[in-house]
Parts: C-alpha cells; sequence; structure tokens
C-alpha cells in the first residue's frame, strides 16, 4: 500500500517544496490487528522496507530518519 502514496507524494513535490519521506519498518499496530488481518498482522520484513525505500529514492522523494 506504500507504493502508491510515495507517487502522489512524489506528485505533490512540483508544488510543495518540503516533503520529506520518513520510513519506519517498526511500525506494527499489533493492538489493533486481529490473527485473521493477514500481512497486516505482521511487521515488515527487510527486503519490503527495501522496496519502498528504493521506489521512493526512484521517484526523486527525501528520506529522513
Amino acid at each position: 500500500c506504500h507504493l502508491p502514496v510515495l507517487e502522489v507524494l512524489a506528485d505533490m513535490q512540483g508544488r510543495h517544496e518540503n516533503i520529506f519521506v520518513s520510513l519506519r519498518g517498526q511500525y506494527a499496530p499489533e493492538h489493533l490487528v486481529t490473527g485473521d488481518d493477514g500481512d497486516l498482522a505482521r511487521r515488515p520484513t527487510p527486503d519490503e522496507i527495501k522496496e519502498v525505500e528504493e521506489h521512493a529514492k526512484a521517484l526523486g522523494l527525501r528520506i529522513v530518519g
């Protein structure tokens, strides 16, 4: 779900110069997730985080943190 959001942010970048992206792999809303939520019931893998980071960089977004 991150990739479409990055596309929107990249599109906004031309109109707003102060857009920064902070990618956090440790976030998992475990208190809101049930065992039936599939992929939402786990933390992102290092490969998934790397994919999102590479996509953000390819779009020219500034990554902080």
